[in-house]
């Protein structure tokens, strides 16, 4: 029983790296097309409008909004989505026992023709 635990707990170890890899990985993508896209719309512009808005201040809000993009959906989104799911597989894997210890212990009343 003790070496089933431990390979579990290897797995969810193994598990845990890759998906933090795989969302950090999926979130530098995200966040390269995004300051492409920002940057090639801030090209796109007008000549007035760099004539009202300063281009330092346009590059720190550029770099400031790719980032809180950065941070919002980098590993705060993989670990609500392991929050989310463990939580909907508790319910479930409780109900399950639930409906065993209904089935088996409460319906099966033998025990009661035992006399004990």
């Amino acid at each position: 029983m003790l070496s089933l635990i431990l390979v579990i707990g290897c797995g969810a170890i193994v598990v845990g790296y890759f998906q933090v890899a795989f969302w950090s990985i999926a979130c530098e993508h995200q966040t390269r097309r995004l300051r492409e896209i920002l940057f090639r719309s801030i090209l796109n512009k007008e000549i007035a409008y760099f004539d009202i808005n300063k281009t330092g201040q346009l590059s720190t809000r550029l770099t400031e909004d790719v980032n809180k993009v950065h941070d919002g959906t980098g590993d705060k989104l993989g670990s609500a989505l392991q929050f989310i799911s463990a939580f909907i597989a508790g319910l479930v894997l409780g109900y399950i026992e639930l409906i065993i210890f209904i089935k088996y212990y409460l319906l099966d009343l033998d025990w009661l023709k035992d006399g004990n």
